[in-house]
């Protein structure tokens, strides 16, 4: 059976004007391996010819999470909007994310993937207060869960797990506010705070936790296999798409 490329993002570190990097996480590239498919890291760029050309190699496409905040942004008092936390990264994966939509191109996003889903498809994302950080910014390693969620029963997500609560690990600031048009909650936790969204036409889902970090367990497994499955049937249009819209 084919295996899917997929094209998985990075983070993007500027330590000063000399110094400039894009760090990927193993464990991303594993879940990608583990689930069936060939990991493709996708280099940042502003070349518009550039990102197409990658584009054309892929058959699915992992936004992760974010590489954490810089200690200049940790210490404002107010946390800054998403484009400005990491300006460089923010602008390559709006056009990745601008030109997957007009190919149809799967698309999976993780924390920071996820906020990027939400605002590029024109919903919003709001801070948390200090109060909530403390539940959704967990002290302890990526291998721990720390707090429920409840799925919508009328989602692909419950019907894929087929249980209505998951317990999920959490390293984040920032909530999707108002979801984006053509998209539906997954899952919410406590107060309705939206932990995952997903497209109800379009081969989209969209985390806000981190099932890359839990490897080792059934449900994080089974959605990065469901990716799969949506990146291998997306694989035999391809061509068709690309001649399309690239």
């Amino acid at each position: 059976m084919k295996r899917p490329v997929i094209g998985i993002t990075g983070h993007f570190d500027d330590l000063d004007t000399h110094s400039k990097f894009t760090k990927y996480f193993d464990n991303c590239s594993e879940a990608i391996r583990k689930a069936g498919g060939i990991p493709y890291l996708l280099p940042i760029s502003s070349n518009n010819k550039e990102i197409r050309f990658h584009l054309k190699k892929i058959d699915g496409l992992f936004l992760t999470g974010g590489g954490g905040l810089s200690r200049i942004i940790k210490n404002k008092k107010f946390l800054p909007e998403l484009k400005d936390i990491n300006p460089e990264r923010y602008k390559f994966e709006k056009k990745l994310i601008f030109l997957a939509k007009k190919m149809n191109l799967p698309m999976i996003g993780l924390c920071r993937g996820h906020q990027m889903i939400t605002e590029i498809f024109g919903g919003s994302l709001r801070n948390l207060t200090k109060e909530e950080v403390k539940v959704h910014y967990q002290k302890k390693p990526g291998y721990c869960s720390v707090h429920n969620i409840t799925l919508n029963k009328k989602s692909k997500l419950y019907r894929l797990l087929k249980q209505e609560n998951l317990k999920v690990n959490s390293f984040h600031r920032q909530i999707t506010n108002q979801v984006p048009k053509g998209f539906i909650v997954s899952s919410y936790h406590e107060n309705k705070i939206i932990e995952s969204i997903e497209h109800k036409n379009k081969p989209i889902i969209s985390l806000q936790f981190h099932p890359e970090k839990q490897l080792d367990t059934r449900e994080s497994i089974l959605i990065f296999k469901y990716f799969i499955r949506l990146c291998r049937k997306y694989s035999g249009y391809r061509k068709k798409w690309n001649r399309l819209v690239l």
